[in-house]
Order: C-alpha cells, then sequence, then structure tokens
C-alpha cells in the first residue's frame, strides 16, 4: 500500500519534472478517465445485488457468483480478457482472466459492458433496462 501510493503521487511529478508539462497532463487526464471508467465497471458489475447478512454469524455471507453480474458476449470478452465473466472472478479469484468462464446461475446483463456503461450514463434508462432482469433473477433465489 505504502509503494503504490508512493508511486501515485511521485510518479506524476517525475513525469513532470524529467519529460515535460505536455505529458503530465496527458498522464492525469489518463488516469482519470481510467478511474472513472473503472467505477463505472464496478457499478454495472454489481448493480442491484444483495448479500444476505447471516443474524447467527453476526455478518453478510461470503461473496460468490450470485453477487456479480456476467456478460458473457464473445466479442466484448475477447476484448476485455474475459473479466467480463465477473462471476466466476468472485469464485475463484486467483484464476488467471483468460481462464475464467461463464458460471451458470450468475445473474446475465441484458448488454455487453460497453452498452451498459453507456446506459448508466442515463439513469431512468438504466434501471428501466436493468431493473426488470435484476427482479427476474431474484425471484429465482427467493
Amino acid at each position: 500500500m505504502i509503494q503504490s501510493s508512493f508511486i501515485s503521487i511521485f510518479l506524476p511529478i517525475i513525469i513532470w519534472k524529467f519529460i515535460s508539462f505536455q505529458c503530465f497532463i496527458f498522464f492525469i487526464s489518463q488516469a482519470s478517465v481510467a478511474i472513472i471508467l473503472s467505477e463505472f465497471v464496478n457499478y454495472i458489475e454489481h448493480y442491484g445485488l444483495e448479500r444476505k447478512f447471516i443474524e447467527e454469524k453476526k455478518k453478510f455471507e461470503n461473496v460468490n457468483y450470485q453477487h456479480s453480474w456476467d456478460a458473457p458476449y464473445r466479442f466484448s470478452c475477447y476484448l476485455s480478457s474475459n473479466i467480463l465473466l465477473h462471476a466466476d472472478h468472485h469464485m475463484n479469484c486467483l484464476k488467471e482472466y483468460e481462464k475464467l468462464t461463464a458460471i451458470e446461475g450468475s445473474p446475465i446483463m441484458p448488454y455487453t459492458y460497453i452498452t451498459m456503461i453507456l446506459l448508466s450514463l442515463y439513469p431512468k434508462l438504466f434501471f428501466s433496462i436493468v431493473n426488470p432482469h435484476l427482479d427476474e433473477y431474484k425471484k429465482k433465489f427467493e
């Protein structure tokens, strides 16, 4: 954590001092876009899926395939190193991305990640498309 913090703080300064101010601006811009996209992806990967609280244990259930949306669309999987098969990642966090597979029973996004990210920019439209899928999925596990 200290190393990551150090790099996050000092890499932009090093770029500015030893390369150029333009590279510094490019680096900050690119990093900002990456962070924003990462947050969008995190949002759509887990939207509406909840872990149950186990009273006896006083904690939430373990994360499993029911807590993330899969998007097993072949072309998108090729472009994203299979991160769209997110449920398998939750079940096998040490598995290499190229070996991830679709998990039967996991919720399936109605569209590809790119489409879902664009839809999430328009919350009413996003909710109107995703919520019926979410409701249908939740009924299976009640």
